[in-house]
């Protein structure tokens, strides 16, 4: 019986996971296809990753 308990929390879990990266890709297809940053010289998907692991990493800090 555990053993089926896991196994639905491990689809949970999966599932989760899933749209949580649908809705990220959604995000880079977004930034890719903006007008301003268009115009604007350089990786602008980098540049917002990066910001976004400095956001990251504050609020895990923050979060312990």
């Amino acid at each position: 019986m555990k053993t089926i308990t896991t196994n639905r929390k491990k689809d949970t879990m999966q599932k989760t996971i899933i749209k949580y990266q649908k809705r990220f890709d959604k995000l880079i297809m977004d930034i890719e296809k903006d007008k301003i940053l268009r115009k604007m010289p350089g990786n602008h998907v980098a540049g917002i990753a990066v910001q976004m692991v400095k956001n990251l990493n504050v609020y895990l800090k923050a979060n312990k």
